[in-house]
Parts: C-alpha cells; structure tokens; sequence
C-alpha cells in the first residue's frame, strides 16, 4: 500500500492534469455553445473531437506499450477521452436545460401553470 501511495506522490504532476483538463473543456464547450447562439448540435462537437484524439493514442499506444512514448501516449489516451467524455456529459446536461427552458409554457415561472387554480363552475 505503501509502495502505491508513493507512486502517485512521484507523478503528482500527471494526476493534477485530468481535472485541469476536464475543466477547460467544460469551458470550450460552453463558449462554442455561447457563440453558437444556442445551435442544437455544435455543443457536442468538442467532446466527439477530444474522445476521437484519445482513441487515436490508444490505437497507437497499445503497440508500443512496452515503450516509454507508449506509455505516454495511454496517459494521453485517459486525458482526452476523460475530458471528451465530460464535455459530451456537459453538452448532454445543456441541451436538458435548454429544452426545458424553450418548451415552458411560462419562462418567468416554470410553477405557475403547475398551481394555476381552476375555475368552478357552480
């Protein structure tokens, strides 16, 4: 157990890049989708091009995995495709809200139809 703890406490470095990677693509993705005046389908396209990059490392990875450049280019592979998978969650999650914000009969307040009172008629 040790001997684990000391290995990510020597690559502390590398462990610091997934969320730092996650982040920035959480940002991309909210800016093309910014800039893109809400488009239904470009939200999704950064998150497809950073899983495509990983899977292409693992691809090249995999047969070099005794290598150093092999093992850096799995590295690679976990950071992209995290990040890509992140991005395509975000995306997921922005198109939930915008649906839900587009189709709402009152946009100030999505509870006002909910408890609106009916009219009885005596």
């Amino acid at each position: 157990m040790r001997s684990i703890l000391n290995l990510v406490l020597d690559h502390q470095s590398k462990t610091t890049i997934f969320p730092l990677a996650s982040l920035f693509a959480i940002l991309g993705v909210y800016l093309i989708y910014w800039i893109s005046n809400r488009n239904k389908y470009i939200k999704y396209v950064p998150g497809l091009i950073l899983i495509s990059i990983g899977i292409y490392n693992l691809v090249e990875g995999l047969p070099k995995i005794t290598d150093e450049t092999g093992l850096n280019m799995i590295l690679r592979f976990g950071i992209f495709f995290v990040s890509g998978f992140v991005a395509l969650c975000y995306a997921l999650i922005l198109g939930i809200i915008n649906k839900s914000r587009v189709n709402s009969p009152n946009r100030n307040n999505p509870f006002k139809s909910i408890f609106k009172r009916k009219n009885h008629e005596k």
